[in-house]
């Protein structure tokens, strides 16, 4: 009987030591994204405390589902051997890991939005083409029922010399 409870124990202290792992590597890749982004004092405060919240909620249903929440000594020494495991043994590696993985993401992303922006770029372009007659129409009819400050507006000078070209041309029955 003393056997099991000292087996049940070990697992628990396990689980923590599992538990202050995860807490570094998810430290870590929270330090990795706050390198790339840089947050202003206020944004890194309110992320810090998001952080913080999420990792002690995450402890917190662990403790739950492991041992009732049962919250002892151990528990603090199994979740600070675990960071410290964790920080002399592989924080290195698996932050490079993580700013390759970073660096790579951002890298294509930027190589989409200038994909897709230039895609967009052309296609506004060709509709513009496309649809500029049907603009100037429209222009134009608005020109024929507003008044005088109105087209100006509207038709613009060059628009208006183009007037007076046509009605000198064509309007002028002195020639």
């Amino acid at each position: 009987m003393g056997d099991e409870l000292v087996a049940v124990q070990g697992f628990y202290f396990s689980v923590t030591v599992l538990l202050g792992f995860v807490m570094g590597i998810l430290f870590d890749f929270y330090r990795t994204c706050r390198y790339f982004w840089k947050p202003s004092r206020c944004a890194a405060f309110f992320f810090d405390l998001v952080f913080s919240l999420l990792v002690t909620v995450m402890v917190f249903l662990v403790l739950l589902a492991v041992n009732w929440g049962e919250i002892r000594l151990f528990v603090f020494i199994g979740i600070s051997a675990g960071i410290i495991l964790y920080y002399l043994c592989f924080s290195a590696y698996v932050l490079r890991i993580f700013q390759w993985f970073l660096k790579s993401f951002l890298f294509v992303v930027e190589k989409a939005a200038i994909f897709f922006g230039k895609g967009f770029a052309f296609f506004a372009s060709f509709m513009n083409v496309v649809l500029y007659p049907f603009f100037f129409l429209r222009r134009l009819g608005k020109g024929w029922t507003a008044s005088g400050k109105e087209k100006g507006k509207i038709i613009g000078r060059r628009g208006k010399e183009l007037i007076k070209k046509w009605k000198s041309n064509f309007l002028d029955r002195s020639k």
